[in-house]
């Protein structure tokens, strides 16, 4: 069967999912934007929606407008893949009318289809570390060659950017593999970025129920790229290093490779559409029962760095 997908928005993101959609699903994609240009591009507007049929919706607009967005693409009763995060803090949320909704309602964390990510997954289910360190080092000037980041919805707090939701996935991760959050200690770091009105540097103490202690730091305002996750034990240290496909193993001051793996990160969003598509709102990975926590917990972190 052939599927209609109507993806909101066409930045990078929506561009890539649309992209994915068409190689590997040989889906029909239609784009809804507020000002069409291209082809294959419509008015975001209800009425006009409503004369396609879609079988799916993808929403890629800016954070802000996620929650706008979703509460008018819920009248058509279809699955809907929101791109992280769900929604912005800031945004009022009817949570009864979300909740009411849920079983349409699936949210885009493709780092859980990661192979690494899996591993640790697995092996902290009979093996639980002490401490859990998220690093993600990355320069957001340079995401965009062809863009200006002062102009990015990552650098505007009125579109919802700033580092704590525009690379959210480490939270989401600590939350995927420690699951809930009792506890936060949150602070935003000195900023290095000009003319952007955005947090750029955040690290967060989370205590999960499970008695774990994850502590997160993400900066997108770093030249010096870095991605990993490290689990510390009593006698050795588990290093999961995204930027070298690999996963390491120190104990007793050596080094010891566990796993090492091929993959493009074209992988992740296909393994994801693909869950979206076959979609479950209970099993899946993107469903809203499975990625709210996130939610929640990113909305604690915001509330924690504000009150220092």
């Amino acid at each position: 069967m052939k599927f209609k997908i109507c993806i909101i928005g066409r930045g990078s993101i929506g561009s890539r999912h649309g992209n994915i959609l068409k190689t590997n699903f040989a889906c029909d994609v239609v784009y809804a934007r507020r000002s069409p240009e291209l082809v294959n591009e419509i008015p975001f507007k209800i009425s006009i929606l409503k004369k396609f049929n879609f079988d799916y919706f993808i929403i890629c607009n800016p954070t802000s407008l996620h929650y706008e967005t979703l509460r008018k693409l819920l009248n058509f009763k279809k699955p809907i893949l929101v791109e992280k995060p769900l929604f912005f803090s800031t945004n009022k949320i009817d949570k009864f009318f979300i909740k009411k909704n849920s079983k349409y309602i699936f949210t885009a964390y493709m780092m859980r289809y990661e192979i690494g990510i899996n591993f640790l997954l697995n092996y902290v289910k009979t093996k639980k570390p002490n401490l859990a360190y998220f690093k993600w080092l990355t320069y957001m000037p340079s995401w965009h060659t062809n863009e200006d980041y002062k102009r990015s919805y990552a650098s505007s707090k009125k579109l919802g950017g700033g580092v704590i939701s525009t690379c959210s996935h480490e939270i989401d991760m600590a939350i995927y593999l420690f699951n809930e959050v009792e506890s936060v200690n949150s602070i935003n770091l000195n900023k290095n970025l000009k003319k952007i009105n955005v947090e750029e540097k955040n690290i967060s103490m989370l205590k999960h129920k499970n008695g774990i202690v994850s502590k997160v730091y993400i900066d997108f305002s770093s030249k010096f790229l870095e991605r990993k996750i490290i689990l510390y034990y009593n006698d050795f240290q588990l290093i999961w290093d995204f930027l070298n496909l690999k996963i390491i193993k120190i104990e007793n001051k050596k080094k010891k490779l566990i796993l090492k793996y091929k993959q493009k990160v074209d992988d992740l969003y296909k393994k994801q559409m693909l869950d979206f598509i076959n979609n479950s709102s209970t099993s899946n990975r993107t469903s809203y029962f499975n990625t709210i926590k996130t939610q929640i917990l990113i909305n604690k972190i915001y509330s924690s760095s504000k009150k220092k």
